[in-house]
């Protein structure tokens, strides 16, 4: 069953790393796992446009099962496809003179596209853009990459999606929500100027929250209550 799927990434995260209360995956918040998982970019100049979404395995898991249109058996079928990869999601332009939004292509965006993932030992590792994906996952993409496109509306159209390869040699995952760091994306901008774009980890959606000794309550990947300072337990 896809619940017992979801309950093994969840067992496949070391109890050393963050000791927070998960979420099962009926329990987890689309709307707010989608917050997180838009990037928003950081030196964009006025008139120009990057958004970025990036969509790992646990994306398609809490969509597939609260969405209830998939038998169990064609979830985790679906499931497997994904498994090693995670996709981002990039549209690029900038308004012309006319007040016309032109759009960057998709090679144009990977000219300048750059992924990383920076580990809680401040460690870094470059998450490649991979071209050769299996004929499951190409197909997989042509089923499910309209139907996201067309739910952003016009930009949708514009919208590339990339395949990470996003497992290590020991088969361990690259970019982990669950695990502390962040995933970070440098692109180039239409003006030239270096844009960056960040996730941190773990994502707030996936666990239920902490709270200060004030009450307020702390992300995830906070170390320390920043009301006070006091460090937050893990």
């Amino acid at each position: 069953m896809l619940r017992l799927l979801f309950a093994l990434i969840l067992l496949s995260v070391p109890a050393t790393s963050v000791a927070l209360e998960k979420k099962a995956p009926e329990e987890v918040d689309f709307g707010q796992l989608l917050g997180e998982l838009n990037l928003t970019p950081e030196g964009t100049a006025p008139g120009e446009l990057v958004v970025a979404m990036w969509l790992p395995p646990e994306f398609w898991a809490v969509n597939f099962i609260q969405d209830g249109g998939l038998s169990e058996r064609e979830i985790e079928q679906t499931m497997e496809v994904f498994a090693g990869t995670s996709l981002l999601a990039v549209a690029q332009g900038a308004f012309t003179p006319s007040g016309v939004m032109e759009y960057l292509s998709r090679d144009e965006i990977a000219g300048s596209l750059r992924v990383s993932v920076y580990f809680a030992d401040d460690s870094l590792k470059n998450v490649a853009l991979t071209g050769d994906v299996s004929p499951e996952l190409e197909e997989m993409l042509a089923a499910v990459g309209p139907g996201f496109a067309a739910s952003v509306g016009e930009m949708g159209e514009n919208l590339h999606m990339f395949v990470l390869n996003d497992a290590q040699d020991t088969g361990a995952r690259l970019a982990d929500p669950w695990e502390r760091g962040s995933l970070v994306i440098d692109m180039i901008s239409v003006s030239g100027d270096p844009v960056l774009l960040s996730l941190p980890f773990p994502l707030d959606a996936l666990y239920w929250p902490r709270y200060c000794p004030n009450d307020m309550p702390a992300k995830a990947s906070w170390n320390f209550c920043p009301w006070s300072g006091e460090p937050l337990p893990d």
